[in-house]
């Protein structure tokens, strides 16, 4: 069949993801033509690419979303006089593919002689509609992938269709006046449209998104890139595991060095990290042996030398010795350093350095640099650190104390889209699940917008170094540089230090979150029962139970607000006869607060 795609793309830095070629190069043989429509500027480099991997590129401003691009991708074909062909295929960056034959979907559609236009997947009716005042969002094709055939392509309606089309101002916009509306608008008219994979055969609004694994082994080409940044308590409640999906996609021969880089900045990025299961269980209970990695660096930020005899006696132990130590601190007493690590025969530098990861980096930036990938276990005990002894609780729960060091660093060997590995947040005596800011993400947040990074910060705990343990390739902090430099100018460079992570994601560099297989063990249980107790009392899924909790606490944290927003809800009589007393009671407290 003569027929000719039209590719969307968009980047809001102007990059070109490596997913793309690889996906516009396996639809070449399928193709006469390839029209890549961008909105907003591409840099040099993603032109280039862009420029090799099709027929003819255009650039337009960032307005309209795919509407936009799709308006303007038909007219350009026209002008061309490229557009007289049996099938003109509307398509994005919104998937990864191939992950299985192009060929056995369009020879089975080829076949189609009965249809006017067609998608690969469908997504099902909902009741109401999610957006407009009406009964419900019809059944449709899902617009990562529509053809239209000549019929309907010569129709005036089609014409009329795009340049009708209401302003398209954000997605919920393209999803009400495009995607959803598409298939019952033109099937109105007469037209017929078709999915090769109809919502009917799956147990799911949006197969594509809610059955991944389904499709894939019903032939499906494609993976949708949000399969890795939804909701995860959506996908907790449908029962997809993005880790499951990643999984298969490596059996297939699609690494996963051409999905995670791309999807990193999605979205919050523990939704993004929780999505693509980047938490490991490191066996930290075994001794190594021969096929030992690498060794790595250690850089201990402070004026103690007790990190290093720890993590020394613990690592020498499994036969495995750092390559260099470098201590930061005023007063490390080197005599006692050097009895600790020179028997050894280790590289040794000591000098002064600011606080923190990022202040420890940058006192040995040009030593640390000089490593290349080589990995650099920081230990930065008074910086992001609940206490001043988080960082052993760290080290321990993480395995990275010891020989679960091992596996961190083969880790960072074999997949080069990981550069940080840190341990799991604490949970113990309350720790820092759900309260990993510490206060500090306004800060966080002023901070990153002035470095001109419009980065997506997690709303409860961020993906930190937050006990000061973080192992990181050397050449990561290329990327942390202004990060770094901002770190030493700043009153709290905690907060710097909060922002690693993320300033990696928006490099294409992704971290991974450990445990050691001791700790999996002893402390899975005690959180597990911790759930239990709260989802008992609560509706059935977590994505039930959150709302129902704000609902009921209007989002407030703390149990005098929590049974004031109750006995608000369930007796407001009661509740507004008691409103003096409580402001007087609070005003009294806070006047004693004042005082001490």
């Amino acid at each position: 069949m003569n027929r000719a795609v039209i590719y969307f793309h968009f980047n809001p830095r102007g990059l070109v993801d490596r997913y793309v070629p690889v996906v516009l190069e396996s639809l070449r043989e399928h193709c006469t033509t390839i029209l890549v429509v961008v909105n907003g500027e591409l840099v040099p480099e993603a032109r280039c690419a862009l420029t090799a991997a099709s027929d003819v590129l255009v650039e337009r401003p960032n307005t309209d979303y795919d509407v936009g691009a799709y308006r303007d991708g038909l007219a350009r074909l026209r002008e061309l006089g490229l557009d007289d062909v049996d099938e003109v295929v509307l398509t994005n960056h919104t998937y990864f593919a191939p992950l299985a034959p192009w060929a056995e979907v369009l020879e089975r559609t080829d076949g189609w002689d009965d249809v006017d236009f067609w998608g690969l997947t469908e997504h099902r009716e909902l009741r109401p509609h999610p957006f407009l005042a009406r009964a419900s969002m019809p059944a449709h094709l899902s617009s990562h992938w529509i053809a239209v055939r000549r019929r309907l392509l010569a129709a005036p309606e089609f014409a009329e269709y795009w340049q009708g089309m209401p302003p398209v101002r954000s997605y919920r916009d393209s999803i009400q006046w495009h995607e959803s509306r598409f298939t019952e608008y033109f099937q109105s008219l007469g037209f017929t449209g078709r999915a090769v994979y109809p919502a009917e055969r799956y147990t799911a609004d949006n197969a594509a998104v809610e059955r991944p694994l389904e499709l894939l082994r019903d032939g499906c080409p494609i993976v949708k890139r949000r399969v890795f940044f939804h909701d995860p308590l959506h996908q907790d409640r449908v029962g997809t595991l993005g880790a499951d999906v990643l999984d298969e996609m490596n059996r297939r021969g699609f690494s996963h060095e051409l999905v995670v880089p791309s999807v990193l900045g999605a979205a919050p990025l523990r939704e993004v990290v929780t999505d693509l299961g980047l938490t490991r269980v490191l066996d930290d209970r075994r001794r190594g042996g021969a096929d030992a990695p690498g060794g790595c660096t250690l850089l201990v930020a402070g004026g103690s030398d007790d990190p290093v005899r720890e993590v020394l006696e613990a690592v020498g132990s499994a036969g495995h010795a750092p390559a260099l130590v470098a201590l930061s601190g005023e007063t490390v007493q080197e005599g006692v350093v050097a009895t600790a690590v020179g028997a050894d025969g280790h590289d040794r530098v000591v000098r002064p350095a600011g606080a923190g990861i990022l202040g420890a980096t940058a006192a040995f930036h040009d030593e640390l640099l000089a490593l290349g990938d080589h990995p650099v276990l920081v230990i930065a005990p008074g910086a992001a650190a609940s206490d001043a002894g988080a960082w052993r609780r760290a080290l321990e729960r993480s395995g990275l104390g010891g020989v679960g060091l091992l596996e961190a660093v083969r880790l960072l060997e074999d997949d080069l889209s990981v550069s940080a590995v840190l341990p799991v947040p604490e949970h113990l005596a309350g720790g820092a699940l759900g309260q990993g800011w510490r206060g500090r993400r306004e800060e966080a947040l002023a901070l990153a917008r002035s470095l001109g990074l419009a980065l997506a910060l997690d709303g409860a705990t961020p993906v930190a170094p937050l006990d000061g343990v973080m192992l990181l390739r050397a050449d990561a902090l290329t990327d942390l540089a202004a990060l770094a430099d901002r770190a030493a100018r700043t009153s709290d460079p905690a907060v710097a230090d909060l922002l690693i992570c993320y300033v990696l994601a928006a490099a294409g560099r992704a971290s991974v979150e450990v445990l050691g297989a001791r700790a999996a063990g002893t402390q899975y249980g005690l959180l597990e029962y911790k759930y239990q107790a709260l989802a008992a009392r609560l509706p059935h899924t977590a994505e039930e139970q959150l709302p129902y909790l704000i609902a009921r606490t209007r989002g407030v944290v703390g149990l005098g607000a929590v049974a004031r927003t109750t006995l608000e809800a369930r007796a407001p009589g009661l509740a507004a006869s008691l409103k003096p007393v409580y402001r007087r009671v609070t005003s009294v407290a806070s006047g004693l607060r004042r005082r001490t």
